[in-house]
């Protein structure tokens, strides 16, 4: 991914700037990048700006509406190439280690290279220029994330207890400081991240190393938490505490580096109350959960002004990774307490007036309490201002001064966006996937050319060539693990 030392200015009659949910605004702005990195925004009309700025250097992108691209915070791109084995069947118990963990057995190198290509074409294509993604092969990840021009925080999975990934615990460790040291990731906007895979999975030996790590490299931590039953029956048999418990008595939550834990499904009151705001984020992934487990209470997350970020998890109990999408998954969990209530269970006994009415009073408790935390403001920054800050190494989300130049221009004249009477509102809850035109990834603009970029993108050489390797591929791992 070369990067122009040349500024480049774009225009437009509509960027959304602002970090905080409370700055988030549409506006005229003139945008000027530099070595993939913003280093100006000057808002006001184009007739102001013109009368200051030789306009034949300017690429003018009209009424098009210029975002932020989107951050999935938390993935196994690679993992695309596991949608639909086992069906609906194989999430019925703990899907990671019954289905997964026998496929990754049989991973080859390539493999991983071959289906990550294939996560990040769709990335893009969600309007996604920057994943946070967790697994084995680590730089086979990261070289598929170059090869298609997607950049992200690459965490090498750690395993010493269980999991596939014992037997590759060294070269994990070797992969984790390459992707931090070597420029050629560096430069292709390719940062490194500490992955120890689970609390289950990771011994405290293990865990120390990660915590000395953080503080020397000043890495973030990515770790799953307490994502499943037999998690915490581990931790529990093992340490004689719940997971969060032995991460806070083995002195992780006191480090001073941010840690994304990711899922949190069985965590108490007292365990959240814990955690400092400004290094511990929560990894919501709700269309997952749904099929793996159950959503994430997030509440108590957001009672203790903890951020959470987006992700997707992997797309083969999702099955996109879109994490745009997510964001109507996230409004609209706590609406289902109504439907799980013990006010539905009486009408639906009674079928009278009185109990129709309690349902609704339940909906419209519900409603209020929720209605603060999902305005598009607040939906659309867990995409983009939240994770902001996740990385020291990658200041990612923003149209802001300093901010990498990861950029989306939409068609608001598209169906799918159409009438954009609430253009933020229309971000936060439509499906505007099909309406990208173009995306910018660290200044450049990948897959460039006219229509829309979904079209460009399918009609690729390259990735026709690419979707018969990985086709290949499946095919080939399926058999080795018996699942053919």
């Amino acid at each position: 991914m070369a990067m122009t030392n040349k500024l480049r200015l774009l225009y437009t009659e509509r960027a959304v700037l602002g970090i905080e949910p409370e700055d988030i605004r549409i506006s005229a702005a003139l945008i000027g990048i530099e070595q993939g990195v913003i280093v100006s925004i000057e808002e006001g009309t184009r007739g102001a700006l013109q009368k200051k700025t030789s306009w034949s250097d300017v690429e003018d992108l009209g009424d098009q509406l210029v975002t932020p691209a989107f951050i999935n915070s938390h993935t196994h791109l690679s993992m695309v190439g596991f949608r639909g084995i086992g069906g609906l069947a194989s999430k019925a118990g703990n899907v990671v280690e019954d289905l997964y963990f026998r496929l990754e057995t049989h991973l080859e190198e390539g493999d991983v290279r071959a289906f990550s290509r294939i996560g990040a074409l769709e990335s893009l294509m969600s309007g996604t220029a920057f994943c946070w993604d967790h697994y084995y092969f680590a730089t086979a990840v990261a070289n598929g994330f170059k090869d298609v021009g997607l950049c992200g925080a690459v965490g090498p999975t750690l395993q010493d207890l269980g999991g596939p990934g014992v037997k590759f615990l060294d070269k994990a460790w070797e992969d984790t400081f390459l992707l931090d040291e070597d420029s050629q990731y560096r430069n292709s906007g390719i940062v490194s991240v500490i992955a120890p895979h689970a609390t289950d999975t990771v011994s405290d030996d293990l865990w120390k190393r990660v915590a000395e790590c953080a503080l020397v490299c000043k890495l973030p931590i990515h770790t799953h938490l307490a994502q499943s039953i037999e998690e915490v029956e581990r931790s529990v048999e093992r340490y004689g505490c719940t997971p969060l418990t032995r991460m806070q008595n083995l002195g992780i939550c006191d480090l001073h580096s941010s840690k994304l834990w990711v899922h949190g499904l069985f965590l108490s009151q007292q365990e959240i109350d814990r955690l400092n705001p400004s290094y511990d984020y929560l990894g919501h992934c709700p269309g997952s959960q749904m099929q793996f487990a159950f959503p994430a209470p997030l509440n108590l997350w957001r009672q203790n002004n903890l951020k959470i970020v987006i992700g997707t998890d992997a797309a083969s109990c999702n099955d996109s990774v879109n994490p745009q999408a997510e964001l109507r998954f996230m409004s609209a969990a706590d609406s289902y307490s109504v439907t799980k209530s013990t006010a539905v269970e009486v009408f639906q006994k009674t079928g009278s007036m009185e109990d129709a009415r309690k349902i609704q009073e339940h909906r419209q408790l519900d409603f209020n309490a929720k209605i603060k935390y999902t305005s598009p403001q607040k939906l659309l920054y867990s995409l983009w201002g939240a994770p902001y800050k996740l990385h020291p190494k990658a200041p990612v989300g923003v149209i802001a001064v300093g901010a990498w130049a990861n950029l989306c221009c939409w068609d608001t004249d598209h169906p799918s966006l159409w009438p954009a009477t609430d253009l933020l509102q229309t971000l936060a809850y439509n499906n505007i996937t099909q309406g990208l035109l173009r995306i910018m990834v660290r200044g450049n603009w990948q897959f460039d050319g006219e229509g829309l970029l979904s079209h460009r993108i399918h009609q690729s050489f390259r990735v026709e060539e690419w979707l018969k390797e990985a086709t290949a591929r499946i095919h080939l791992l399926r058999e080795r693990a018996g699942l053919s």
